[in-house]
């Protein structure tokens, strides 16, 4: 029999355990990216499960054209629990971008929209911009990557 002390139920354990361990593949997927990578960390998930989906533009003349991107890159989401971040690694040269990044929460490779095109699913770009009545133009939301290991952090709106 213990006094003054209060055990960790094994729920509670296994919950600390699981965050830990999200925590650490964030953290070394964003150490890991080698030479020329961009790393896209996106914050502020509302939802389990579903994969991040980056896709990265070059010029304003390929910018939101179907299969014109540069890159793209993809990383699920833990199932059990949000996490707090996910990190994608883009492979690029160092040059002006912008990139599109939302959170597929159902994993069907697309972004879903309502039926007068604005977009369902938590989505964000490279430099803030509030969508109203059109999307962004390149020249609004570009952003210069200089380093090979630049990493950019975006916020998902709520």
């Amino acid at each position: 029999m213990t006094f003054g002390t209060k055990r960790a139920s094994g729920y509670s354990m296994l919950l600390i355990a699981k965050h830990a361990c999200v925590l650490s593949l964030v953290l070394a997927a964003c150490a890991f990216a080698g030479a020329d990578t961009l790393v896209v960390r996106v914050c502020g998930l509302s939802h389990p499960g579903g994969v991040v989906d980056v896709t990265v533009y070059k010029n304003d003349c390929h910018y939101m054209k179907d299969d014109s991107f540069v890159a793209s890159g993809r990383a699920p989401c833990p199932t059990s629990f949000v996490a707090p971040a996910v990190c994608v690694p883009i492979i690029v040269s160092p040059g002006e971008y912008a990139f599109v990044a939302y959170h597929d929460i159902n994993s069907n490779g697309t972004c879903d929209v309502n039926l007068i095109g604005y977009p369902t699913e938590p989505l964000v770009f490279s430099r803030p911009f509030k969508i109203r009545f059109r999307g962004p133009r390149f020249d609004e939301i570009s952003i210069m990557v200089n380093k090979p290991r630049d990493t950019v952090t975006v916020q998902l709106p709520e």
